[in-house]
């Protein structure tokens, strides 16, 4: 299991121009990601834009997708993740900073984006997050530990990212629109309330008490759309997963066994829910051959379906329901207990 810190900072923008535009003068910050321990698509920058004792972040990846909104009110010592899910507006409100232990190295000097840096380490167990601040550059802030300035560099462990790495690259004054700065339109919940809520569905989902499969429709490789409600009466196996996932390229030549078995059957339908873009599956899939249908830039997919682990093969019978969910690849009998599985939904068609 990888270690979990809740530290939401990555997520899309589509335009930064778009984004920041049409009101009073806030100070911008260009970051860029500089290492990452994941091999799949990663964010390319971040914008950070600050005014007053409030700070928003939102990431660009390169093929301009967007995310949810990143909020720090830094007086009152809150953070909102501001997302969509399930047609809920949802901020999810956590104390800020994180109370890690830190160690000041101030009489180290680093350059960064026209600033003169201090040095300092964020310490969680025996791992320590190197950061970098300015003081001169903004108000106390950094998304990882409580530091006497605006960090313009540092890492952060995610769970998907693995250990990653950002870097201030430009900082310049501009316009930026004051309803950003504004959540009240989003429900505030909890962080703790929320992730409770979502061990309970993710539970549920694991035990296989047939709930109904969340409905949802996707574009996929082939330039189709897969529409879930269209295909009621079907047995559907879905896979979620990510191109540098050992697990899931592991599984993969046993996936491909069970499309042969079940092809001359035109009441099973495989597919591929993949977190990276059309063209790096379409490459993937060039050299390794992968027989289910892909849906690409599957991560609003993978969420309705409360996956956290990879792989995650998921069966719906022909009533719509749920009737197996597994997290993870089991290499001894992984292949038999997902036959089983197809096998046993394609017997279920009372509601």
């Amino acid at each position: 299991m990888r270690f979990k810190i809740f530290i939401p900072f990555f997520f899309f923008l589509a335009s930064a121009a778009a984004l920041f535009s049409q009101s009073s003068e806030s100070l911008l910050i260009d970051f860029a990601v500089v290492k990452t321990q994941y091999p799949g698509e990663t964010p390319q920058r971040c914008i950070a834009a600050v005014k007053d004792n409030q700070v928003i972040m939102r990431d660009l990846y390169a093929d301009g997708s967007a995310g949810p909104l990143m909020y720090y009110d830094l007086s009152a010592g809150l953070h909102y993740e501001c997302r969509q899910e399930k047609r809920r507006d949802l901020a999810l409100r956590t104390a800020f900073p994180l109370p890690l232990p830190l160690t000041l190295h101030e009489d180290t000097l680093k350059a960064i984006a026209g600033y003169a840096c201090q040095r300092a380490f964020a310490h969680i167990g025996a791992d320590s997050l190197e950061i970098w601040y300015s003081p001169a550059a903004g108000p106390a802030f950094c998304p990882v530990a409580d530091v006497p300035g605006f960090a313009l560099e540092f890492e952060f462990p995610d769970p998907v990212l693995g250990r990653t790495r950002v870097q201030a690259r430009a900082l310049e004054k501009a316009p930026v629109d004051e309803s950003l700065f504004d959540i009240s339109g989003f429900k505030v919940v909890e962080r703790s309330e929320y992730e409770a809520e979502r061990a309970l569905e993710k539970a549920r989902l694991e035990k296989a008490e047939d709930p109904v499969a969340p409905d949802f429709s996707i574009a996929t490789l082939d330039g189709d759309t897969f529409h879930l409600a269209d295909h009621r009466g079907k047995t559907i196996v879905l896979n979620f997963w990510f191109i540098g996932c050992t697990p899931c390229e592991q599984e993969i030549p046993e996936l491909n066994t069970l499309v042969r078995e079940f092809r001359k059957k035109d009441d099973v339908v495989f597919l591929a829910v993949g977190y990276d873009n059309a063209e790096k599956v379409r490459d993937f899939t060039a050299r390794k051959r992968f027989a289910y249908t892909h849906a690409p830039d599957g991560r609003r997919v993978a969420g309705l379906y409360n996956v956290e682990g990879f792989p995650t093969n998921v069966v719906i019978a022909p009533n719509g329901r749920i009737s197996s969910y597994r997290s993870g690849y089991f290499s001894r009998n992984n292949e038999n207990m997902l036959r089983e599985a197809i096998y046993s939904a394609r017997k279920i068609t009372g509601d």
